[in-house]
């Protein structure tokens, strides 16, 4: 693990995320919103990589409406929260959560997922990408 996911993980393991998207109207809107968005373009049903999905508020919500999803984040804390909220919800056969960084995706082979969601401030925590050892390029 590098020095800036090392820094990535100390930051989210001290931060409290998991009521991020339902603590205020705010934050609900952009939940909602984003829902919405996920709904018109995702496939109809499908295996999605939930990429830096935290808690995994995204991951469930999917899961619920019928997609297969896997929950990959960079923070062991978020992957456990997240195994906890998903057998609150019994979605245990539906979401695969996995510890890894989005920056090597190596473990899943190509054409696994339907679609891939890289939601909320993740990609602002990537500098290089593991295959290339380039910089990330800013969109």
């Amino acid at each position: 693990m590098s020095k800036i996911e090392k820094g990535v993980v100390k930051y989210y393991t001290a931060k409290e995320e998991v009521r991020r998207l339902f603590k205020d109207p705010y934050h609900s809107v952009e939940r909602i919103i984003t829902l919405q968005f996920l709904k018109k373009h995702l496939p109809k049903r499908g295996i999605i990589l939930d990429a830096g999905g935290g808690t995994g508020p995204y991951a469930i919500e999917l899961a619920k409406q019928g997609y297969r999803v896997v929950l990959l984040d960079l923070t062991p804390k978020h992957i456990e929260i997240a195994h906890k909220l998903i057998k609150k919800e019994r979605l245990e056969d539906r979401i695969k959560t996995v510890v890894g960084s989005i920056t090597d995706l190596r473990r899943f082979k190509n054409g696994t997922f339907d679609a891939v969601l890289c939601l909320g401030a993740t990609l602002c925590h990537v500098t290089k990408f593991r295959s290339s050892r380039k910089p990330c390029v800013n969109l």
